[in-house]
């Protein structure tokens, strides 16, 4: 079995990650592989990262652009799922004039993460006419203050991690979340049925939701990036009232992905993933240049 996952390249070339000197997470610079999603190797992606460990093709850019856009945020911008000459940075710029749409996202990004990496480069992201975060309500906003996930990092470098990762047979299994999966089943039902309860807390809890908000107004404050270059690619239908209205009260401007996620029959993710696939891609790009079209 490990010979015919590695013969068929059923496994996914992670890259390595780092906590670099100024306390940022990021991929390691220079990185090549093939991302492989669907147990039958039913996507695979060659990607390469740049000098600062981006999945993006930020260094053939027009440094001439008019226009220049910055998405932020995690796994659905990171975009190995997708190869970057097709990428929603890419699809964005084909939507708009003169413009140069530059993708900084790296898996598991919280806004926390975002706001800092901002923060720690602030001399590159001042350059930039817009900064457009990817913004997920329900889970990005449960810290106040950014300090680094050490806790994540080490764990990629674990013996146990090390080996699943040497392993591609062991890799491939836990990429399709069979692991996971045996993991609960002996954790039983009822963790289960906590998780579940966990997910749909926020429209249930006004404490949390309060805490929410309160947490995002104090990492924009004590980051102080300037107001009127944010905008939040969001999915509204998992926001809060209060959190929309705050926003607007604060001169943030948001995108909304919800209605054109779901006012199409087509499907917008991977059968076999939660990741925007070309089409889901393509509208969402298509959201984000009507902003800048206004």
């Amino acid at each position: 079995m490990e010979l015919m996952v590695r013969a068929f390249h059923l496994h996914t070339d992670m890259p390595d990650r780092y906590i670099n000197e100024a306390g940022v997470e990021l991929n390691a610079p220079h990185q090549e592989g093939l991302f492989v999603t669907g147990n039958r190797r039913q996507h695979a992606v060659p990607y390469k990262t740049d000098a600062y460990g981006f999945n993006t093709l930020q260094n053939n850019r027009d440094t001439k652009a008019q226009k220049t856009i910055a998405l932020i945020g995690d796994s659905f911008i990171e975009g190995f799922h997708q190869p970057t000459s097709a990428s929603l940075g890419k699809m964005v710029e084909a939507q708009l004039q003169n413009t140069t749409v530059t993708e900084y996202g790296l898996s598991g990004y919280d806004f926390a993460d975002q706001l800092y990496l901002v923060h720690t480069y602030r001399e590159h992201f001042e350059q930039m006419d817009a900064l457009v975060f990817y913004l997920k309500y329900e889970n990005d906003l449960e810290r106040d203050t950014y300090t680094p996930n050490w806790e994540r990092n080490n764990k990629r470098g674990a013996l146990l991690t090390k080996i699943r990762e040497e392993s591609k047979l062991l890799s491939y299994v836990g990429r399709l979340g069979i692991i996971n999966e045996f993991s609960r089943f002996i954790k039983g039902k009822e963790s289960r049925k906590v998780a579940f309860e966990k997910q749909n807390e926020s429209h249930l809890n006004p404490k949390l939701d309060k805490k929410r908000i309160t947490n995002f107004k104090k990492l924009l404050q004590q980051y102080s990036l300037p107001l009127s270059k944010i905008y939040l690619l969001v999915d509204a239908s998992n926001a809060s009232t209060n959190f929309i209205r705050t926003c607007k009260t604060m001169g943030i401007k948001l995108i909304d992905i919800n209605s054109t996620l779901q006012q199409t029959d087509t499907q917008t993710n991977y059968l076999y993933d939660t990741h925007w696939n070309h089409y889901g891609r393509q509208r969402v790009a298509t959201a984000i240049s009507s902003c800048f079209k206004k």
